[in-house]
């Protein structure tokens, strides 16, 4: 098997691939004459990408350095049945979110990672306000999708709602997200009909250390978040982890209502 190395021009038009040898070399013929991004994929190794790659009459040599990374062939699950097992053996629809999409990806709740699952509908409601439901049936105070974080219920007690921002979990300390589709009583008791939610955060015994992260966006959000987590011998662990972002949420005026 061989590195596949893609082209994908400025334009956005038709980007093109081909094999490089077992040397690294590779050969694109009749390209034109344009600015380039250039991606290197191999199985078993992260994704090498530049941009900018200008091509000319001259040819054009890169040098791609493609960094290990593991592949997980079969993720456990402990939502499905409230025990650690395999997600082909657990006995229902299972979607789950690792720890290294998780990371790579800025956001101010957790919900935003759940976009684009099968069979999950995120209806966005304001900035950081959303509302998640697994098969249908999706509305702004829906609470049909029983929502978990480290095996203890989520929502807000007092209104039997899914607030889903004033959940105490930073991107830095969330390990998975464990998507259930499916009928949940029986191992969960009522509210979860529909389906679960598992937010499973991260060990001290198994993540030690600081993590820090700035992120901004539009509506002028503003972003900065961190984790700290230690043990004290072999029994006592501790973690911290706090966040704090701005941004303009979007205005509504209602011309009935008095100024």
């Amino acid at each position: 098997m061989h590195a596949i190395v893609t082209i994908i021009p400025s334009d956005g038009s038709k980007s093109r691939s081909a094999a490089a040898d077992l040397e690294g070399n590779f050969e694109f013929s009749d390209v034109n004459f344009d600015t380039y991004t250039v991606k290197v994929s191999y199985i078993g190794f992260s994704t090498w990408m530049k941009s900018g790659v200008v091509v000319g009459e001259a040819d054009v040599n890169l040098t791609a350095e493609l960094i290990p990374t593991s592949i997980n062939m079969n993720a456990i699950s402990v939502s499905a049945s409230r025990r650690p097992e395999k997600i082909v053996d657990a006995p229902a629809a299972v979607s789950m979110i690792e720890s290294e999409d998780i990371t790579n990806r800025a956001t101010l709740t957790a919900t935003e990672h759940l976009k684009g699952l099968p069979g999950v509908d995120v209806a966005t409601t304001g900035l950081n306000q959303s509302n998640v439901v697994v098969r249908g049936f999706n509305n702004i105070f829906s609470g049909a999708l029983l929502v978990l974080t480290d095996n203890r219920i989520a929502r807000v007690p007092s209104l039997r709602f899914n607030a889903h921002n004033f959940m105490p979990t930073t991107n830095e300390d969330i390990e998975r997200i464990e998507i259930v589709s499916g009928p949940g009583s029986a191992l969960y008791g009522p509210n979860s009909a529909n389906g679960v939610m598992h937010i499973i955060t991260k060990s001290p015994f198994s993540s030690q250390g600081t993590t820090v992260s700035v992120g901004g966006g539009e509506r002028s959000v503003q972003i900065i978040s961190g984790r700290h987590a230690g043990v004290f011998g072999e029994n006592i662990g501790y973690k911290f982890s706090g966040q704090y972002y701005t941004g303009n949420d979007w205005e509504h005026e209602e011309p009935a209502e008095p100024d």
